[in-house]
């Protein structure tokens, strides 16, 4: 259920507003403005990479949701916990990205935060509210968590690298930014803004 309360002073509505537009004479504009705050009932996610070093030039090939961390349904208005953790698991994988992208970003350790330093390589996927999560984006805690998966090359015509990055429980109308940062050696390092 969703419910505010907004007192209006009708009289006053009445007396100082009449609408004159066209089909909607006898209709009257209020005076007071009434905001409704809106909340999303999913998470939105974005993923973004960059490297340490010029010498490398990635290739992200694609970013996916397990579907261990996708859910069949969700909820309009927000749940108790409980109802949460009885939501069943989806059946496939999500895809955020599947589109080779080159990365030519560097960033530094001052510029490490900014996500402006990076390749966007996904900013518009929702996630349901999840309440599986794990604490460290390289340590599983849950098997239901979401885990996004990252196939990526350091240079055309190279093999392909797998890394799982764990994330943390997401909550609905929260946005989720990962940043990921690939070394010239094929190590990643990943870090979240919520």
């Amino acid at each position: 259920y969703c419910k505010i309360t907004k007192s209006i002073n009708v009289p006053e509505a009445i007396s100082s507003s009449v609408n004159a537009a066209d089909g909607h004479q006898g209709h009257f504009i209020l005076p007071d403005k009434v905001d409704f705050v809106l909340e999303r009932p999913l998470a939105k996610i974005a993923f973004y990479a960059a490297t340490k070093s010029e010498s490398v030039t990635p290739i992200i090939e694609e970013v996916s949701v397990f579907a261990k961390g996708t859910r069949k349904y969700m909820y309009l208005f927000k749940q108790q916990q409980a109802t949460l953790l009885n939501i069943p698991v989806g059946d496939q994988n999500k895809i955020l990205h599947n589109t080779p992208l080159t990365v030519s970003n560097v960033v530094t350790d001052e510029s490490r935060n900014d996500v402006n330093a990076y390749k966007a390589v996904s900013e518009s996927s929702y996630l349901s509210e999840i309440p599986f999560g794990s604490a460290n984006w390289n340590e599983q805690n849950s098997y239901n968590s979401v885990v996004l998966h990252v196939r990526y090359r350091l240079q055309a015509g190279g093999d392909i690298l797998d890394k799982y990055i764990h994330m943390p429980s997401i909550e609905r109308n929260h946005f989720y930014k990962v940043l990921c940062v690939i070394s010239p050696e094929g190590g990643m390092t990943v870090d979240y803004i919520v």
